[in-house]
């Protein structure tokens, strides 16, 4: 079986290039229904049947549902890896990269694909994101699905070996050198750095960015994301041509069985309901920030956990400075909410120091 040789890669990357002019689309499903995410929602419609509807200072949780890849001269087994980078504020920089998927036998049949359950056997967790009190932040979120043919054994081994879940939630690529490091002997270490810099996308990488009260611009509601990279039709065709089905395949209208197959496509979920499990999801994002900016050596478990505590601190300042921040236009009700919200993310040590000044804020906006 094939696994990917540098012809076949040459002439993935020349198929995709000849196919320039198809356009990456982004849509929103009402219980299959498709929709344009430009589209402003009235009131009490167009949101999925029994989804929480997203609001500041409520839980927000962003996860994949499904994938159906595409790869053009595909056919056989490859190293697949899909991550996703997502930032929740307003900075420059880069988010972090989670790890999603992993899985180094993946078998390609046909030159396509289907992920409807990550399963135990092989390394994946669908969380893109969690918050436990949204503050109305925009999402701004990519998909990168890659293949890792031609890694070494000795990368390949270490990878497998350092892919697992922190506390349920996602591995992050930053973390991966120093749970590698017992194992990396012979420039190892630097390879696993560098790992995921490499040019061997599937697919072209897909960007979401999603906005709450904001104007002209892709709205974020509950319910499911219909993501297409490179689709062969124009947004309004897919719109008037297909739907989603309840186990989130994208079928053509008026015939459920006939699923759509002409390219690669992934489904997210959004929904604003409290998993407990998930609420130190922002701090292993900060500690994998951390992370990617220092070299510091020592025990992997000892330093992921200073790490951890010092991202959780510093979130927890970030918060207070907003508060205060917010605090001489308290009067208004979309701050009041606001703040409410920020001290909800706080973590419960510093709610109990701070909620007296939490309350005065409050107060004094009436």
């Amino acid at each position: 079986m094939s696994r990917n040789r540098p012809a076949e890669r040459r002439s993935a990357r020349r198929a995709r290039a000849a196919g320039g002019s198809q356009e990456a689309v982004t849509l929103f499903s009402v219980n299959g229904e498709l929709r344009d995410m430009y589209e402003e929602a009235a009131e009490g419609e167009r949101r999925a049947h029994g989804y929480a509807p997203v609001a500041v200072g409520q839980p927000l949780l962003v996860r994949y549902l499904h994938f159906h890849l595409r790869h053009p001269g595909g056919e056989g087994r490859h190293e697949l890896l899909i991550s996703t980078f997502l930032k929740a504020d307003e900075n420059k920089s880069a988010a972090a990269e989670a790890i999603n998927f992993f899985d180094d036998d993946a078998r390609f049949e046909g030159g396509a694909l289907t992920i409807r359950d990550f399963g135990g056997e092989r390394y994946g967790h669908p969380l893109i994101y969690y918050s436990k009190s949204y503050r109305g932040e925009s999402l701004y979120l990519t998909t990168r699905i890659m293949e890792l043919d031609g890694v070494d054994g000795a990368t390949r081994k270490a990878l497998r070996g350092s892919l697992t879940t922190l506390g349920g939630l996602p591995m992050f690529a930053q973390y991966l050198p120093l749970l590698a490091a017992g194992a990396a002997a012979g420039g190892l270490f630097a390879r696993l750095v560098h790992l995921f810099n490499r040019d061997d996308a599937i697919i072209d990488g897909h960007d979401v960015d999603v906005h709450f009260g904001r104007m002209h611009a892709r709205h974020l509601r509950s319910g499911r994301i219909l993501c297409l990279p490179r689709s062969p039709a124009p947004k309004a065709e897919i719109l008037a041509g297909y739907r989603l089905r309840p186990d989130n395949v994208l079928v053509a209208r008026g015939d459920e069985t006939a699923a759509f197959d002409a390219a690669s496509y992934f489904v997210l979920q959004v929904d604003a309901r409290r998993n407990r499990a998930l609420e130190d999801f922002d701090h292993f994002v900060g500690a994998a920030d951390l992370l990617a900016k220092t070299n510091r050596g020592g025990a992997a478990a000892d330093i992921l956990n200073e790490v951890l505590d010092v991202a959780r601190k510093a979130a927890d300042v970030d918060g207070l400075l907003d508060m205060e921040k917010l605090a001489l236009d308290a009067g208004d009700a979309r701050v009041q909410q606001e703040i409410r919200a920020i001290y909800k993310s706080l973590s419960p040590e510093i709610q109990a120091l701070y909620g007296r000044r939490a309350r005065e804020i409050l107060a004094a906006g009436g």
